[in-house]
């Protein structure tokens, strides 16, 4: 159904050394009882913690519900392609703006009016071709304190800074610090580490130093690494994860004896370089781009993050020496007290286990992952550990119609198949046309309270550009009660333009009490770019998600921005995290 009035709505380790990514799974240990899934299964609690479900808060003010949203074909000062990123805060009243006491936007080299020193500098300095802003992660200083208290530090990456060697940046307050990639014992990047697009994907997790024994707890005594994608590495690609002894280590610059909130943080001043890795993990294909994209949640049901690595390019054997070029792949690493990728994993690809989907030459199944919690599944061992989902889009499938493929969680297996989504199809709304690029932008969110994450999905070749909503269940996504909305309509009063990208990018977030999905329009007003604002909200009456109210279009000058005809803002929009116990955190 599309969303084009008020009412219309929807019902509800491997080591350096590593020859293959396939790692014997691990003992599963005491059986756990398991909730399971449809219509004979037991309803999952209804948990709700009524603390936006993972959304990002700004540093300085723990209960300001924040977006983040990057430009990273922005260009600044005549020069292409530097990129930046800003930060939106829910202001009580005032919907998404940016909050007078924290910066609007972010750009390397630049200052900002609520630093004191005069000097004050974001880390590093921007050139053209960096991308500065392609991807995002969070954080949190003060892991074991009370959500609302928590400290989060964004990280930003720039992965075609120093010649596509790559770099990531993170900011604290006026302070910040930037990481370039290195070689182990190097200072700097050398061989299969050079032209790496180090930090073209970026996550967090708490892979192996977890506290599983309560859910009230599992913060405290917690540890988070940081997982950095660099899709070259090594000619086919890495992920290098580090600890907080390696990614917090600040240490200071300083110009003319001031400090001037420039910050490299590392054991190494001259060159910022993250150091030492606690491991690299990497896949079997050639020239496969592992690490193009990445997803961290807790697919296993265990307490522990694991983590999903799409690999766009990998070439897939078909027999007799011949390859399907760039059909793509996913791996799933598991997390453990051993480590990520020492626990286990799994490799994905189309038409496994019997399912539908074929691999052809240029899908780049993989290029879009996301996850969800889609049907609410959870293994209870004393702890309700929920059983998050994989989403992996594939916008090139089909002559870029494209397509979503859905893997649930499982103890044992980390990934059962699930469902392919493709409009007109199973009862999913609307039909497929060539170049649509269905799958492009995903992000999946709890918009109702109700124990099951829904499923966004943009299309921003359709037209204008199309999103749609595709509902949780007991039994997974309901595609028959799916939804989409489009531009020029009640619900998104706006032009819809042929060359707006509505939906290049998706994403949801916490406005006060209300749960809204985020729609990037990085082509509107000629590349100026924009973000639409739809809250969502349960319409009793027919048990319904709805669009509450009209959507709310922001541009880049509300980010502190000039009008400019190549910012497409909004081009990325940061993700929520994943707890281990979402949809809801705790009870």
């Amino acid at each position: 159904m599309k969303s084009g009035g008020m009412a219309v709505a929807i019902s509800r380790v491997i080591l350096l050394t590593v020859e293959s990514a396939c790692v014997a799974p691990a003992d599963d240990g005491d059986p756990v009882l398991d909730t399971g899934k449809g219509p004979t299964a037991p309803p999952p609690p209804i948990l709700d913690d009524g603390l936006g479900e993972g959304t990002f808060r700004l540093p300085l003010f723990g209960d300001r519900f924040s977006l983040l949203v990057g430009a990273p074909s922005a260009s600044v000062d005549g020069a292409a392609r530097v990129g930046l990123a800003s930060v939106l805060a829910s202001e009580p009243g005032q919907g998404l703006v940016t909050n007078p006491q924290y910066h609007a936007s972010i750009i390397e080299g630049a200052s900002s009016v609520l630093c004191e020193s005069p000097t004050h500098r974001f880390a590093w300095q921007h050139a053209a071709n960096r991308s500065f802003g392609r991807a995002f992660a969070w954080y949190s200083e003060n892991l074991g304190a009370d959500y609302l208290d928590y400290l989060n530090i964004p990280v930003i990456s720039a992965p075609r800074a120093e010649d596509s060697n790559g770099m990531i940046a993170q900011y604290r307050d006026c302070l910040s610090c930037a990481s370039f990639a290195s070689s182990p014992g190097s200072l700097v990047p050398t061989g299969d580490e050079i032209g790496t697009a180090y930090g073209a994907s970026l996550g967090v997790g708490v892979f192996e130093f977890a506290n599983i024994e309560s859910a009230h707890l599992w913060r405290l005594n917690s540890s988070e690494s940081l997982a950095i994608g660099a899709p070259f590495w090594n000619g086919s690609g890495g992920v290098h994860v580090y600890d907080v002894s390696s990614y917090r280590l600040w240490l200071s610059s300083y110009g003319d004896g001031v400090l001037t909130g420039e910050q490299i943080c590392d054991r190494s001043v001259e060159t910022g370089a993250l150091r030492p890795r606690l491991r690299t993990l990497a896949g079997g294909f050639p020239t496969e781009e592992f690490g193009r994209s990445m997803v961290v949640a807790d697919f296993s049901c265990d307490g522990y993050d694991d983590l999903a690595v799409g690999a766009p390019g990998a070439d897939l054997a078909i027999g007799n020496g011949q390859l399907i070029e760039d059909a793509g792949a996913v791996y799933v690493f598991r997390g453990g007290p051993m480590g990520i990728g020492i626990e286990g994993s799994l490799v994905l690809t189309q038409g496994m286990f019997g399912s539908e989907g074929t691999p052809e030459a240029g899908d780049r199944f993989g290029e879009v992952l996301t996850v969800g919690n889609f049907n609410g599944r959870r293994v209870d061992a004393e702890v309700p550990w929920s059983c998050w989902d994989l989403a992996i889009g594939t916008p090139n499938e089909d002559g870029s119609r494209g397509e979503v493929q859905i893997f649930y969680g499982d103890p044992s297996s980390l990934a059962v198949l699930g469902p392919i989504l493709r409009p007109g199809e199973d009862g999913l709304p609307g039909a497929r046309a060539p170049g649509d690029r269905f799958g492009a932008a995903l992000v999946g969110y709890a918009f109702d309270n109700g124990g099951f994450h829904d499923l966004a999905i943009g299309a921003p070749g359709h037209g204008g550009g199309q999103v749609h909503l595709v509902p949780g269940s007991n039994m997974g996504l309901s595609t028959p009660l799916g939804n989409f909305f489009e531009q020029q309509t009640l619900v998104v009063p706006d032009d819809d333009d042929p060359n707006d990208e509505f939906g290049r990018a998706v994403g949801a977030m916490q406005i006060e009490r209300d749960k809204a999905m985020v729609i990037g329009v990085p082509g509107e007003d000629m590349g100026q770019g924009s973000i639409v604002l739809v809250k969502i909200e349960l319409d009793l009456a027919s048990g319904a998600l709805v669009a509450s109210e009209p959507a709310t279009i922001i541009g880049p000058a509300e980010a502190g921005l000039s009008a400019t005809t190549d910012v497409h803002w909004g081009e990325i929009i940061a993700a929520p995290r994943a707890f281990p116990t979402q949809p809801a955190e705790f009870s």
